[in-house]
């Protein structure tokens, strides 16, 4: 998000969004470089184990916050301190750090120190610090380093200045991390001039948030404390950390300039006009400056005959024509339209105004549509922040439906959504009134993987044949350009086929994908490995090669703290045709349980053709709800561990001496 002119940067400076969960868990007593380091009380030092939390492999003992808002909006900085104690083994890997930093987020006086069990403090080396740039547009970097010694019984000290752009910082605080936490503080320094509000959001129901109000000489300091707060359950499929820890959003909602009190968070209009702007910046400045983006978007749809196929043509030519750069959020800078068409090049926001302003040109109406993917947390309707939402999307009127479209990932075919935002609550800004709607799922046989193996024995026991993967939906966008090119992509398949059909040779491997259709095919051939053949018997798995090992939800409902948030709901389907020669027989059909509930079903098929010398046997894996909660958990449990019950059954067919 580059800078911007006039009133927007006068009032509020840029709305910058950091990397920032990760820093904001760092948590500060003053950051300045040199300044002494707080003092360790000598129970930390003695402290071997968390009461409540006797498992814990390391506990933060102490993070501290001091943001400070500029009463200018234009440099204001976030102070932050954490200590941390490793306390077993597994614990060392809270060692390794890393912070995100951009143009507009600045980490600067970065330091930090290890507080060794036999009483030696060492200083993280200045050569210890790495830089990985990330988007050279936006200078957007993450900070990665470890820690010296960071050994079992060691102590960690960290602390930094972050300077920011904005009295608009949207990121919250967490009291809450993996790790237990001994205490948490964040104070906030709030200028004269500016009226703010908060939003405390406590998500277990244990964690308890003082509040305390001062007045000082540098305007009204608010500080928020929590002492004893529990760890975020590492948990199989949770909800996402943002929705899960307790944290709270200070947010400014109204700034007093000389023609008197402006809205800024005070409501979700107020914040939607700053965004839209004026002919000098913003959404309007952009799409003001998109003449020949509308141009470009005639050109594109000349030979199109349905407003479908005209949306669709503008769309894969800003999804494939424009590259995407490394920065999220809804807030843009000072490119335009025209600008952003002539570089080749755009970030999220950018790329939805452009396709919007290209489906304008195109004749189609459309509406930018704010959102946040579902795994990094739900947005609150109840808190006007542009820090809620990192991508923009597009939302066009077509035939007299409302079809998304999401130009800034390439995977994604025209009128569809990643998993993570279906389903999702998006606001949509561009109407006279701001509207929440919620984008549309698939449904679970549109995300399908169908496993068919075509195998037959021969007369020494040797069982060869062939197999095909078909994905579909959302199955087929997680492996849609999984490698960088054709032949990464067949070795990688020949890995998975390889592993998943134990006691195989694969071969052969051919990989189609139909990014449009949201269809990717695998075929393979096959072949027992000698060392594997039994003259007399063959047992081959019910289930591969997607067999379901082991039940991941393996916690009873009773202990289980967090709800379970899958991907998406799909179908999982699994064919095994199988033929033998004469003199051979089948053995007794696998068991399986089939089982129906709330979750999902799980069903079973086996049939044989003695005649024919052939069997089928087929099992079918439909989940039916994404969300799980309290009780229902305990369905889904129960279909898994029904499904790795069935899938630990074989197929077997005897010869000769093994009747």
């Amino acid at each position: 998000m580059a800078r911007r002119s006039g009133a927007w940067s006068g009032v509020i400076g840029v709305a910058c969004r950091s990397l920032a969960t990760g820093a904001l868990a760092f948590g500060a007593a003053s950051a300045a470089a040199g300044a002494d380091w707080p003092e360790i009380p000598a129970t930390e030092r003695s402290l071997k184990t968390v009461p409540g939390f006797p498992n814990a492999p390391a506990v933060v003992l102490f993070a501290q916050g001091r943001m400070v808002f500029d009463e200018e909006g234009i440099s204001s900085r976030l102070e932050v301190y954490r200590r941390v104690k490793i306390l077993t083994r597994e614990g060392t890997e809270y060692g390794s750090m890393s912070l995100g930093s951009s143009e507009f987020f600045r980490v600067k006086e970065l330091e930090a120190r290890t507080h060794t069990p036999d009483g030696r403090i060492v200083e993280l080396p200045k050569d210890a610090v790495f830089k990985k740039e990330r988007s050279s547009y936006y200078n957007r970097v993450v900070t990665s380093f470890a820690m010296p010694e960071a050994t079992e019984g060691a102590i960690l000290e960290v602390r930094y200045t972050a300077f920011f752009d904005s009295v608009i910082y949207g990121d919250p605080w967490y009291f809450q991390s993996e790790l237990p936490t001994l205490h948490s503080t964040i104070t906030y320094v709030v200028p004269p001039g500016y009226k703010f509000g908060h939003d405390l959001r406590r998500t277990l129901r244990s964690v308890e948030v003082a509040q305390e109000s001062r007045r000082t000489s540098a305007g009204t300091e608010v500080v928020y404390t929590a002492a004893n707060v529990p760890a975020i359950p590492d948990e199989p499929s949770r909800f996402p950390f943002e929705d899960l820890g307790t944290r709270v959003i200070f947010l400014p909602l109204e700034y007093n300039g000389q023609l008197g009190w402006i809205g800024l968070l005070e409501s979700w209009e107020t914040l939607i006009n700053l965004v839209q702007g004026n002919r000098d910046y913003g959404y309007k400045h952009f799409r003001l400056s998109s003449k020949a983006a509308a141009k470009k978007a005639k050109e594109l749809v000349a030979g199109a005959s349905t407003p479908r196929e005209k949306a669709c043509a503008v769309f894969r030519f800003v999804r494939d024509g424009i590259a995407n750069d490394d920065a999220s959020g809804v807030v843009i800078g000072e490119r335009t339209g025209d600008g952003v068409l002539r570089a080749g090049r755009g970030d999220v926001a950018e790329k939805a105004l452009l396709l919007q302003a290209m489906l304008d040109g195109a004749g189609i109406s459309s509406s930018l549509a704010w959102a946040n993917p579902l795994n990094h947390g739900r947005v609150n309707p109840k808190v006007p922040n542009p820090g809620q939402f990192e991508t923009a999307l597009v939302a066009a009127e077509v035939g007299g439906e409302r079809l998304f479209l999401d130009p800034s990932d390439a995977r994604i075919g025209c009128g569809v959504l990643p998993a993570e935002l279906e389903g999702a609550s998006v606001l949509l800004v561009d109407g006279r009134k701001p509207e929440w709607v919620t984008t549309p799922q698939t449904p679970p046989a549109g995300s399908r993987q169908d496993a068919v193996l075509d195998l037959a024995v021969s007369a020494d026991g040797k069982v060869t044949g062939s197999g095909t993967l078909t994905l579909t939906g959302h199955h087929a966008y997680d492996r849609l350009r999984w490698k960088e090119d054709k032949e990464a992509s067949a070795k990688a398949w020949t890995e998975w086929a390889a592993d998943a059909l134990s006691g195989f040779d694969v071969t052969g491997v051919e990989v189609s994908e139909d990014a449009e259709a949201r269809k990717v095919e695998v075929k393979w051939v096959m072949a027992q490995r000698e060392e594997a053949v039994l003259a007399d018997e063959v047992a081959l798995s019910a289930a591969a090669p997607l067999t379901l090992a082991q039940n991941p939800f393996v916690l009873p409902p009773e202990r289980r703290m967090t709800p379970v948030q899958l991907s998406y709901t799909d179908v999982e389907q699994v064919e095994l045709r199988l033929r033998w020669p004469e003199g051979w027989t089948p053995g007794p059909a696998p068991r399986c349980t089939a089982t129906a509930n709330g979750a999902g079903s799980l069903r079973c098929e086996y049939t044989v053709e003695a005649g024919a010398r052939t069997l089928r046997a087929t099992r079918t894996v439909e989940i039916q709800r994404r969300e799980h909660f309290g009780n229902e958990y305990g369905e889904l449990r129960a279909l898994y561990a029904a499904t790795a019950a069935a899938d630990a059954e074989q197929v077997v067919v005897l010869g000769g001496s093994g009747r």
